[in-house]
């Protein structure tokens, strides 16, 4: 199985990757209006919890500076992810910057899409140590996006170059890390990816 190529999704070179998505169809004359409820989910990354079905991740959204904020993601912010399990001895949360955020049609017209791009790094409090928070090195990528169709939308998290964050790390992160990372590479991953991605079009 190889990894989905689709625009401005960075490209796959080694370690685990997944292409994780949920489609549901909508009658052509509720796809604008569905769309726009969707693209409201998406961009309300705070929310991300609660429209996801129970153990699900929590997301919440910062400012470049660690700030607490409630808007869409520019590129720069950060997202402070509390995945469900065992917590390192820094910090419980992983963090990710927000490195690139696309909105582009197909080359044939058919479908819109809204992406943005997440990578690991460092929580605020700790940027001149070096130490990524996260179970994820720092060259992984986290894509999350919605489509458009003429009759379906769809929502999906595309991850790429997932090694486990063994190096950035103190000793007991790193045992943390190595487990959640290759319990993801075997689907743990993906099953936290699916609850949100279910929840981004549920009831739509």
């Amino acid at each position: 199985m190889k990894p989905r190529s689709i625009p401005f999704v960075p490209e796959q070179f080694e370690g685990g990757f997944h292409d994780t998505e949920t489609k549901i169809e909508i009658s052509p004359e509720l796809v604008d209006e569905k769309f726009e409820i969707l693209k409201s989910r998406f961009h309300n990354i705070n929310s991300w919890k609660e429209i996801s079905s129970v153990g699900a991740s929590e997301f919440k959204l910062y400012s470049k500076d660690g700030t607490p904020v409630s808007r869409s993601p520019l590129v720069g912010d950060k997202m402070r992810i509390d995945v469900p399990g065992p917590s390192g001895t820094k910090s419980h949360y992983d963090w990710v910057d927000i490195i690139d955020y696309q909105e582009f049609e197909s080359e044939n017209k058919n479908e819109f899409s809204i992406l943005f791009t997440s990578r690991p790094t460092d929580p605020p409090e700790n940027e001149k140590e070096n130490y990524v928070a996260h179970f994820y090195g720092k060259d992984a990528t986290s894509t999350t996006m919605i489509t458009k169709g003429k009759n379906y939308l769809v929502a999906g998290v595309h991850g790429r170059n997932e090694i486990p964050n063994t190096k950035k790390a103190n000793w007991l992160d790193a045992i943390r890390n190595f487990l959640f990372a290759t319990g993801g590479v075997l689907g743990a991953g993906k099953i936290q990816w699916k609850l949100l991605t279910d929840g981004l079009v549920a009831d739509l």
